[in-house]
């Protein structure tokens, strides 16, 4: 299922994401986080979907991430509305 879904992806990882040695967990994470095009990212459950991980997974995966300065929490989402679980790429 993953290869599926990333398979054309891969060419399109920026050069520098190489040098972040990140574990394949976060890698896959990443890409499914550029993969959406929604202005305020993407929820937890729809990166659960996207990546077949499980939503504890996703969630440390992104604070991992987070840590990193390669992801960020959105505040509010396409509507205004608050948005407690979407994330965003930096």
């Amino acid at each position: 299922m993953i290869a599926g879904n990333y398979a054309n992806n891969f060419q399109y990882a920026p050069e520098w994401l190489w040098e972040k040695n990140l574990t394949p967990t976060e890698f896959m994470t990443y890409m499914a986080l550029r993969y959406f095009s929604y202005p305020a990212g993407p929820t937890v459950a729809m990166l659960v979907d996207k990546t077949g991980f499980d939503t504890a997974v996703i969630e440390e995966t992104l604070h991992s991430l987070l840590e990193r300065e390669l992801v960020e929490p959105c505040v509010e989402d396409e509507f205004g509305q608050p948005a407690d679980d979407r994330w965003r790429f930096c």
